[in-house]
C-alpha cells in the first residue's frame, strides 16, 4: 500500500518540473531568439512480480505474460525545440536567421571561447564593437565590398568592431548575405545606403556556426547556448551564404501561448490527480488502522 505513495511522489516531482519548464517558456514569449524547452516522461518500473514464460507445445500449456508493477513516472529528458520562430521588423543593426539551423557566434573573452545564439538584436557599444544585448561581442568575417556590391573575405572570423569609424559612418545589414554596408541619415532621419561609395570599404559579414544536434546544446542564458558532448562540436564560424539571413529583422520566440497553456493545465491536472491518490491511500490506511485498534 505504501508503494502508492512512492509512485505518486515520483509523478508529482516529474509534473512539477514540467510545469516549471512550461512556465519558463511562457515567460519568454517576447524574448528575441528564444527556443522553447520540451519535457519528456518515462515510466518507472518498480519490480517484476512474475517473469514471462513461453508456450510449450510438448507439455500442452500456453505461455504466461510477465507482471511488472510500475512506480509512477519520471522526467526522462528536457530538450530544446529549434524550430524557426516568426520574423518581425527590427532596427538597422538587427539580423535574423531565416532558414537552416545556423547560429550567430558570440564571445565574452576576446574569441577564446564561444557561445551561440539565434537572437540577432545587436547594437554597437561606445568603442564601436558590435555586441549582443548582454554585452557579448558578435563574430564576423572581415572583408571588402566590391564595386559590383559583392563581398570578398580578407581574413578569418573575428569580433566585429569599427572603433572610432562609427563616429562618422553608420553601418547596417542591407542584404540577405549578412554583410554590413555603410549608410547615412539625412536631417529627417531617413536612411540612405551610399551605393557605389561602398566599394573598397573595410567591413564584415556575419559569422554563423551549426551543430549536429541542437537539442543537445546547454542554455547559459535565455538566448545563449554552449556546446556539449550531446550536441557535438560546433562547425567553424563561417559566412552564412545567400538567402540565409535577413537584415532589419528579428526572429521571435518559437513559444506558442495556446499550446503551452494547455500543457500547463495538463500538468496541473496530473498533480491534482496524484494528490487525490495520496488522500485516497491515506484514507484506506486510516480505515484499516481503525479496524485493527
Amino acid at each position: 500500500m505504501f508503494d502508492v505513495f512512492d509512485g505518486a511522489k515520483n509523478a508529482i516531482t516529474a509534473f512539477s518540473t514540467s510545469l516549471k519548464i512550461t512556465s519558463s517558456n511562457i515567460g519568454n514569449l517576447g524574448t528575441t531568439g528564444f527556443k522553447r524547452s520540451v519535457s519528456s516522461f518515462q515510466h518507472v518500473f518498480e519490480r517484476a512480480l512474475r517473469q514471462g514464460r513461453p508456450a510449450s507445445p510438448f507439455e500442452g500449456i500456453g505461455g504466461v505474460n510477465p507482471i511488472v508493477i510500475g512506480g509512477g513516472s519520471t522526467l526522462s529528458n528536457v530538450g530544446l525545440d529549434f524550430t524557426q520562430g516568426d520574423l518581425a521588423n527590427g532596427g538597422v543593426t538587427d539580423i535574423a536567421m531565416t532558414q537552416g539551423g545556423g547560429m550567430f557566434g558570440v564571445t565574452a573573452d576576446g574569441a577564446q571561447t564561444f557561445e551561440y545564439t539565434r537572437a540577432g538584436n545587436f547594437r554597437f557599444d561606445a568603442n564601436g564593437n558590435m555586441v549582443t544585448q548582454t554585452g557579448f561581442q558578435v563574430m564576423g568575417i572581415p572583408g571588402r565590398i566590391n564595386a559590383d556590391g559583392s563581398f570578398t573575405a580578407t581574413g578569418t572570423s573575428q569580433a566585429i568592431s569599427f572603433g572610432t569609424r562609427l563616429d562618422t559612418t553608420t553601418l547596417a545589414w542591407n542584404d540577405s548575405q549578412g554583410v554590413l554596408h555603410r549608410f547615412t541619415r539625412d536631417a529627417n532621419g531617413n536612411v540612405a545606403v551610399n551605393g557605389a561609395a561602398d566599394a573598397g570599404l573595410d567591413t564584415f559579414q556575419i559569422a554563423v556556426a551549426s551543430v549536429r544536434n541542437p537539442s543537445g546544446l546547454r542554455q547559459t542564458s535565455s538566448t545563449n547556448f554552449v556546446v556539449t558532448a550531446a550536441s557535438g562540436p560546433a562547425s567553424a564560424l563561417a559566412t552564412p551564404g545567400g538567402g540565409v539571413t535577413a537584415g532589419r529583422r528579428n526572429e521571435q520566440s518559437n513559444v506558442q501561448f495556446i499550446s503551452e497553456t494547455i500543457k500547463s493545465l495538463e500538468d496541473q491536472r496530473s498533480i491534482n490527480a496524484m494528490l487525490a491518490m495520496f488522500r485516497l491511500t491515506s484514507d484506506i490506511i486510516s480505515s484499516f488502522t481503525t479496524r485493527l485498534s
